[in-house]
């Protein structure tokens, strides 16, 4: 599947790393397995995502996803992950 390969009209986006994810008019996206992420850009090709499940920034990008850096407990975790197990 391409990027972005979904619909534009329905809201819906693909990226190759990082999967399918629905992006509402605010710019919050909700993510299948990972809910409802803001995403921010760090200007070189990562983002940083405010994750709602933890409560924390989250920092990755395509080549060291599925790995992901924890702004609050500053340590790298598996974003794939259950992030409740994971504290």
């Amino acid at each position: 599947m391409e990027e972005n390969a979904f619909s534009q009209e329905n809201a819906w986006h693909y990226l190759s790393w990082l999967g399918a994810y629905y992006q509402t008019s605010d710019w919050w996206i909700y993510h299948c397995e990972k809910g409802w992420l803001y995403p921010e850009s760090d200007n070189n090709l990562g983002a940083w995502f405010y994750w709602e499940k933890t409560n924390t920034w989250i920092w990755t990008r395509a080549d060291v996803y599925p790995m992901a850096w924890d702004d609050g407990t500053q340590a790298w975790f598996n974003f794939c992950g259950d992030p409740l197990a994971q504290s």
